[in-house]
């Protein structure tokens, strides 16, 4: 009976294969990352967010320095300004943009209404200043 020597390298080569299939399906996921990085880049710029929007383009096209260095200047902006001044404007667009629909319309004008009631009756009493005292004569 003859038997096949081959099967040591057939072994190799599924082996091979194998390890080829799966880094190409770890590349392709990394590909599909950075294009959707791109697409939130474009959508980050486009709602104001410029130091974000510059993040996710640097990821895209791999430039890990240009992503160090958005991290950076968002944490200067962060200390010097704070959050909220950094996403005044992006608080804006997107406020205009839902105050375009009517039933948000209604929401927020509720909810603006409710705030003002609770911050009228929230208001401690000022008391009058005194009445300035004529000098004696």
């Amino acid at each position: 009976m003859m038997t096949w020597v081959g099967w040591p390298y057939l072994a190799i080569g599924l082996v091979v294969l194998v390890i080829v299939l799966a880094g190409l399906a770890l590349y392709n996921r990394r590909e599909q990352r950075r294009y959707r990085a791109r697409d939130l880049a474009s959508i980050f710029i486009q709602w104001g967010c410029q130091l974000l929007g510059d993040f996710f383009s640097a990821y895209s096209v791999g430039d890990y320095s240009g992503v160090l260095i958005c991290i950076h200047k968002l944490h200067e902006r962060l200390t010097k300004e704070g959050l909220p001044a950094v996403f005044k404007d992006l608080g804006r667009k997107v406020f205009l943009h839902f105050v375009a629909v009517p039933e948000d319309l209604a929401w927020y004008k509720e909810a603006i209404a409710a705030v003002e009631k609770r911050a009228v009756q929230a208001a401690p009493l000022i008391p009058a200043p005194a009445p300035p005292v004529a000098p004696p004569t």
